[in-house]
């Protein structure tokens, strides 16, 4: 798990100088709220078949373990990891409360969105 965590850390760290200086003053405004007023879309790119289990659903501890990976990724794109790590601060989660409507089924495409 650290080593993906820390793949989707570099990932939005990337995302985030990419919009900074290479799409200007007005696209990089599109950072300013990010995952607090506006919402943070995920996708997951790694295999589904490490997120599914028998049934072809994707199970209840695989849609934690990618909410973990969001939030990191989020950290990484708005910039708080790259002022927790010029702190010495450290992240962590107070508490977390999850509702399953439906199912995620093997064809659909995981993402996340924050709000």
């Amino acid at each position: 798990m650290v080593l993906r965590a820390v793949v989707n850390s570099l990932w939005g760290i990337a995302e985030r100088s990419f919009t900074l200086r290479k799409k200007g003053v007005e696209q990089s405004k599109s950072l300013v709220g990010l995952g607090v007023s506006k919402p943070h879309i995920w996708k997951s790119y790694n295999s589904p078949l490490l997120d599914c289990d028998l049934n072809m659903h994707m199970n209840n501890s695989s849609f934690v373990y990618n909410c973990e990976l969001s939030r990191w990724h989020l950290s990484g794109k708005n910039g708080l990891l790259g002022l927790v790590m010029k702190n010495k601060y450290q992240f962590l989660v107070g508490g977390q409360a999850i509702r399953y409507r439906r199912g995620t089924s093997f064809a659909h495409q995981n993402s996340n969105a924050y709000q």
